[in-house]
């Protein structure tokens, strides 16, 4: 099957279109200029033939519940109870993730983010500069990469709108690739510039920049046991680009959770009722070397 050269020329196109739109976008978060760049991705897609995505310029991504926190320190309490220590955790990930799922019917679609923590012994996040960072993320894949010590998620605020629409996009053969097929099927068949597929890609640079400004408001409310390297990015959703912040420990941290009070109640008073059972069972004779008796009853030796 021979290939159109208008096709293969379009998708060209767009590629590269998508490239330097990820460049600015990179650009945004690497200055922290979230708002200067919401303005100018904002007039890019005001500029776009396509009306449909517009509601992303009001997009704002949130953590109400805390929810993040809550998961940070759920997975630093299960390693500590585990392994007895959390001191070689030197790395966090805060990745946005396409594990959508439909909630209720009053809150809709739900976006998560996966929370990970990172062993030393993986990659020191601390002792290795920001330029060997940078690298790791312009590479296939970084040496941390799944090689998490525990991993959990958390949900944000926001998204609802956003799954919802690209839930309900129609994706052809040509999707994403900037081409529409005019009298497909014919022998002459005609290619032409798709609008969408460009508009999509603003439409995605603005939730990557509105996720990393989260992000960046984010890290100095956390409370942290100790000093460590927060990696913001993506799992799966590839048009958010990666960063970094070297987050402080908080003297707020309170380790693992202090026994609910009923609880421990119950606890002292096993213990007290354990004590009296031995005390009376060596009173009995239970505990006494002589195996001639039983519960301090002589029995008959041989």
């Amino acid at each position: 099957m021979s290939v159109n050269p208008e096709r293969a020329k379009l998708i060209e196109e767009f590629r590269a279109w998508q490239s330097s739109i990820f460049n600015v976008t990179r650009q945004i978060v690497d200055q922290r200029e979230f708002a200067a760049g919401k303005e100018h991705l904002a007039k890019t897609l005001k500029d776009m033939p396509v009306r449909d995505f517009d509601f992303v310029l009001e997009l704002g991504i949130g953590d109400e519940r805390a929810d993040i926190q809550r998961s940070i320190s759920e997975l630093f309490n299960a390693l500590e109870y585990d392994r007895g220590g959390i001191d070689h955790i030197v790395g966090l990930g805060i990745d946005i993730s396409d594990h959508e799922q439909l909630g209720d019917a009053k809150r809709g679609f739900t976006q998560g983010v996966d929370i990970s923590l990172y062993n030393r012994n993986i990659y020191d996040f601390l002792a290795r500069s920001d330029e060997d960072r940078r690298l790791q993320y312009a590479g296939s894949a970084s040496k941390w990469q799944g090689n998490f010590d525990q991993v959990g998620v958390a949900e944000i605020d926001g998204m609802h709108d956003v799954l919802a629409f690209k839930r309900s996009i129609v994706r052809g053969d040509h999707a994403r690739y900037g081409f529409v097929v005019q009298d497909a099927g014919t022998p002459h068949e005609k290619v032409g510039r798709d609008a969408a597929p460009y508009t999509e890609t603003i439409f995605n640079a603005l939730i990557a920049v509105e996720f990393h400004r989260f992000v960046h408001e984010l890290v100095p409310r956390l409370t942290l046991p100790h000093d460590m390297v927060v990696i913001a990015g993506n799992h799966d959703m590839i048009y958010v680009p990666f960063t970094h912040y070297r987050a402080k420990g908080s003297p707020l941290w309170k380790g693992r959770p202090a026994p609910n009070p009923e609880t421990a109640r119950i606890v002292e008073d096993a213990q007290r009722g354990l004590a009296e059972i031995g005390r009376f069972a060596r009173a009995l004779g239970v505990f006494n070397s002589d195996k001639s008796k039983i519960f301090g009853r002589r029995v008959n030796k041989p």
